[in-house]
């Protein structure tokens, strides 16, 4: 004797089933689709893509928020704390902490905070680096 009727677990694999077979001729399809998908998505939304990275980078590597950042650049008016140089859309603020410690110091230009990169930090080499700078200018 046949069976009437499918379970409802029964009718659902041979659904995944079904969907899976087509997924499985359709594949060159499929991928096309989401390629075409994905880029016009990149396209559309990359200004909100950007600003979400920046903020997933700032509270992972920093653990500040944007609004912290934001008061950041508003207690130092929007300018690098070295060279004191007003941030632009080429010249943004990089956040500049203490690779030992982690722990954040204030915003800084590019390159600014290359520069102190480059001395390892070390206020001895800094020092020596602006007396000779002095020297001969």
């Amino acid at each position: 004797m046949r069976k009437k009727y499918f379970t409802e677990e029964e009718r659902r694999e041979a659904k995944r089933a079904q969907v899976r077979a087509w997924q499985r001729r359709n594949r060159a399809h499929i991928r096309e689709y989401n390629n075409t998908y994905n880029r016009t998505y990149r396209k559309v939304n990359a200004a909100r893509i950007s600003e979400n990275k920046r903020a997933y980078h700032l509270r992972k590597e920093y653990n500040l928020s944007q609004e912290q950042v934001g008061e950041m650049l508003r207690e130092q008016d929007n300018r690098c704390h070295l060279c004191l140089r007003k941030f632009t859309k080429v010249r943004r603020p990089r956040v500049d902490h203490n690779h030992r410690t982690g722990r954040v110091r204030k915003l800084l230009c590019d390159d600014c905070n290359v520069g102190l990169g480059r001395f390892k930090d070390n206020p001895r080499s800094l020092r020596r680096a602006a007396c000779y700078v002095e020297r001969y200018k």
